[in-house]
């Protein structure tokens, strides 16, 4: 007699569940999807079970898979007003008390998060829509807290110490290059997650949805909301920056981009005083809210520069490249302003400055002091970062060329896709373009009384034309444009 085969496992969702969570905490993705499949095959209209597979597939870069479990779960459970629990309440309850800090935001997040999900996922007036519903659900959700707290709308909260010492924690983390937990009051950082949101709504106005009849009054409309929920936030303040440069308002525009710097004793003055004392910093994003993101510094440093502020533009760019020197569009920024500069000090050929003849809005502004140097000074530092930018896009083409060989050996493995071969070349566009650019200005400020100072040619040879064969020819082939510069 045959030995009897063994019995498969069987699971239920609130088997499935903790395990999930668990891998999710752990960062295990790939285990964390094989689980939430099993899950989802057992309770397939269940639209938490479907926001919960929505963010695995986010996180594993599957974002069509997540676009339709968040759909589907969205058509399912269109107003969600509480988080709910996805299938077995005592399941989801025993996980989270075991340790609440990471099982309660994945087995219970905030209802609006499927819909901020859906808005990043799609485009468009249906990506408006989403961030949208899901700024309403914020907004409600802060009236209840503020209510709860007997707070007029917008009242500032009680500082705590944690959130006090918030711009010190960012500059010392920029400097040490790692980051330091802080307690946030959870009003605050509602009200900062949603001056966020509008902020993409502004964005989204003036960009995808700029034909739409009330697209500037709408902007304008989100612009004012998003501050109104964070009125110091330097995101905010640089999108209104924006719009009102995009709404030909210099004076306005000008006034909130100074006011996105933070101002006296701001994240912009402190961070500099912190790296007085270390150039350079770890690679590691801070994570502050008094220190905006890597990218919208660089937008802010761009922001400054077309409204003149080349000092502040400055400044900026130094943070920038502190904490990360080897991305390429910080030092063309920086170059472009340093050229600015330069024509503004006197080194156009008629001996005007820069705000008549290079798209500058309003007058350029330099410290009288730190910033007092001759055009050939300022064209120097414009070359010293330009050959920067040609260093590394050097390096990146030689690093494509490797990754294109190792494709074309590895062919039918389905390494790559349209859409990241797609993205990969408007990535090199890009590249190119600040290149080409960085070459013409070189050949101006050439024309315009050349350099004082700064590095010199090892060679002697034309750098002209080292850069017109990196700009030309793309292929990686460069070791020595990268040896000379």
């Amino acid at each position: 007699m045959s030995a009897a085969s063994p019995k498969k496992a069987t699971f239920t969702v609130s088997d499935l569940l903790p395990r999930v969570a668990s891998l999710m905490q752990a960062l295990d993705f790939p285990s964390a999807g094989l689980f939430v499949k099993k899950a989802v095959a057992l309770a397939p209209n269940n639209p938490r079970l479907l926001d919960l597979a929505g963010r695995v597939a986010l996180e594993l870069g599957d974002l069509e898979e997540a676009r339709t479990h968040f759909s589907l779960a969205e058509t399912l459970d269109p107003t969600p007003d509480e988080p709910r629990d996805i299938e077995d309440a005592a399941a989801v309850a025993s996980a989270v008390a075991e340790d609440p800090a990471w099982a309660e935001p994945i087995l219970r997040p905030p209802s609006w998060a499927r819909t901020m999900c859906l808005g990043q996922l799609t485009t468009g007036l249906e990506a408006a829509q989403a961030f949208e519903k899901g700024v309403k659900m914020m907004e409600k959700r802060i009236e209840r807290l503020e209510s709860e707290r007997g707070l007029a709308p917008g009242q500032p909260v009680a500082q705590t110490n944690g959130s006090a010492n918030g711009t010190k924690s960012a500059n010392k983390a920029l400097v040490n290059g790692h980051n330091e937990e802080r307690q946030e009051d959870p009003l605050t950082v509602l009200r900062e997650e949603v001056s966020s949101a509008l902020c993409g709504l502004v964005e989204l106005y003036m960009t995808d949805l700029c034909d739409d009849p009330s697209a500037e009054q709408l902007a304008s409309t989100f612009a004012i909301r998003a501050l109104h929920h964070s009125p110091s936030s330097p995101e905010a303040l640089q999108t209104l920056a924006s719009l009102r440069l995009s709404q030909q308002r210099p004076d306005d525009a000008l006034e909130a981009a100074l006011g996105a710097t933070g101002g006296a004793g701001g994240w912009l003055e402190s961070t500099l005083s912190a790296l007085d004392g270390a150039e350079t910093a770890p690679d590691g994003e801070p994570v502050d809210a008094a220190m905006p993101a890597y990218p919208a510094r660089l937008s802010l440093a761009k922001l400054l520069i077309e409204l003149g502020l080349l000092s502040r533009a400055f400044d900026v760019l130094r943070t920038c490249i502190a904490e990360d020197d080897e991305q390429m569009e910080p030092w063309y920024v920086w170059g472009w302003g340093y050229y600015l500069a330069g024509v503004e000090a006197g080194g156009g050929a008629d001996g005007s400055g820069a705000s008549g003849s290079t798209g500058v809005i309003g007058q350029v502004q330099l410290d009288g002091g730190k910033d007092a140097r001759t055009p050939g000074e300022w064209f120097a530092d414009s070359r010293d970062c330009f050959r920067m930018l040609e260093k590394l896009f050097t390096r990146y083409n030689a690093l494509k060329q490797e990754e294109l060989h190792s494709g074309r050996e590895e062919e039918g493995d389905g390494m790559a896709t349209d859409a990241s071969e797609d993205e990969e070349d408007q990535e090199l566009a890009a590249f190119s373009s600040m290149v080409q650019h960085a070459t013409e200005l070189l050949g101006e400020m050439e024309k315009m009384g050349g350099f004082e100072g700064g590095e010199e040619d090892d060679e002697g040879g034309d750098e002209g034309d080292d850069w017109e064969d990196v700009v030309v020819q793309g292929d990686g082939d460069g070791d020595e444009e990268m040896d000379d510069a």
